[in-house]
C-alpha cells in the first residue's frame, strides 16, 4: 500500500537524491547544525540569520504553492504546508488561526526535529511559517514566546502582526532613507 508520503518523498538512490514534493533536498542532523551555528556566531546573530532566512523560503515555498493552487482556500494551503513539513521531518506542526483577525495565531509542533529554543533553534521551525501565513494574510509576522515542553515533546508560539511606526513607513515609502 502506498501512502500520501511516499508520493511526497522520494528517494532516487541511482542519482543520489532525496526529493520532497519534487524539489531536491539534503537529509542533515538540524539540531546539530543549530547547535554548531549558536556556538559559532552567538545565539543572538543566529537567531537573526535563521529568521531572515526561514522567513523568506516560508514566503516562497507559500508563493509557490499558492501559483499552483489559485483557487485553493488559504486553510487548503496551510494544510499542504503542514503535510510538507510532516513529510520533511520537521514534525508535526498544528496552526490555530484566531476568530479575529487581531488576535496572535498560535502555532504548536509536536516531536520537532529541533528543539532547543536558543539561538536559531527559536526561529528554525516558526520563522518559516511567520514568512508563509504573512503571504497568505497580507500582514507580516513575527514569532513570539517561543517555549519547549519536553514532558509533551512539543515547542509552540504565537505569531503576531509586526508593527510598523510611522516613520519606518515614511523612511521605506522613500527608499529606506531617512533624515
Amino acid at each position: 500500500m502506498i501512502s500520501e508520503l511516499d508520493e511526497i518523498v522520494v528517494l532516487a538512490q541511482e542519482k543520489g537524491e532525496l526529493l520532497l514534493h519534487g524539489r531536491r533536498h539534503v537529509a542533515i542532523d538540524m539540531e546539530a547544525f543549530i547547535g554548531y551555528l549558536n556556538s559559532m556566531v552567538g545565539h543572538q546573530i543566529a537567531d537573526v540569520m535563521f529568521t531572515s532566512i526561514q522567513y523568506q523560503i516560508g514566503k516562497q515555498d507559500c508563493r509557490r504553492i499558492r501559483l499552483g493552487r489559485l483557487v485553493a482556500s488559504p486553510i487548503a494551503i496551510i494544510d499542504d504546508m503542514i503535510r510538507s513539513d510532516l513529510s520533511s521531518g520537521v514534525g508535526i506542526v498544528k496552526v490555530n488561526l484566531p476568530q479575529n483577525g487581531t488576535d496572535p495565531i498560535l502555532m504548536e509542533l509536536s516531536n520537532p526535529c529541533v528543539k532547543t529554543i536558543l539561538g536559531a533553534g527559536r526561529s528554525f521551525d516558526f520563522a518559516y511559517w511567520a514568512g508563509a501565513l504573512a503571504v497568505l494574510f497580507g500582514t507580516e509576522l513575527d514569532v513570539k514566546d517561543v517555549t519547549y515542553d519536553p514532558e509533551s515533546n512539543v515547542k509552540r508560539c504565537r505569531l503576531i502582526a509586526r508593527e510598523i511606526a510611522l516613520n519606518e513607513k515614511s523612511s521605506s515609502a522613500a527608499g529606506g532613507c531617512s533624515t
